[in-house]
């Protein structure tokens, strides 16, 4: 059984060389997206099939895939350009005088990034690397007195030519995978 005591996102430019362990730190390109709630970081793999049936066969002689999804969600509670990024779409910005003013583009394009989800559980590393990502969705933003501002995304993996993404783990269960 394991829990997902601390963890990280991280995000870097599309192109930029995923980890293929956990014992090497990540490429510097990475930057964190830091502190998350303590919701921590949700997966979702969906997988939407349909049957075909037959005239001799209603309960069908075939199914194939025709949809899947996989995501992973998360309330960001720093405030960054990063998340700035991620939340808005790509802005841009400018600093006079110490006041930064950030613009918000009037028409957002999905922003695709490199992900790698890190996930803790004393010693046992997941890693999960992503060639590219874009956030799918986002829910509000609450600007209270009462808790910490949080944006709330939702990232869909869009993965390579070849994969979705990899699971990198040192997670001795695991070790049967490789034999």
């Amino acid at each position: 059984v394991r829990v997902g005591i601390t963890g990280d996102v991280f995000m870097a430019p599309v192109g930029t060389a995923l980890p293929t362990n956990i014992a090497t730190a990540l490429n510097a390109a990475f930057k964190p997206v830091g502190h998350i709630s303590e919701d921590a970081v949700t997966e979702s793999y969906s997988v939407t099939t349909e049957k075909i049936k037959s005239w001799q066969s209603k309960a069908g002689v075939r199914t194939v895939i025709t949809e899947f999804e996989w995501t992973f969600q998360f309330v960001a509670l720093e405030t960054s350009p990063l998340i700035f990024d991620l939340y808005y779409g790509d802005v841009t910005g400018t600093t006079a005088t110490g006041i930064t003013t950030t613009v918000i583009p009037n028409d957002p394009v999905p922003l695709q990034k490199a992900c790698v989800v890190e996930i803790t559980d004393g010693t046992v590393i997941r890693r999960y690397a992503f060639s590219k990502v874009e956030v799918s969705d986002r829910g509000e933003v609450n600007h209270s007195g009462g808790e910490g501002t949080g944006y709330d995304l939702t990232i869909s993996v869009l993965g390579g030519v070849s994969s979705l993404g990899s699971i990198i783990t040192n997670d001795p269960a695991f070790a049967a995978l490789s034999s």
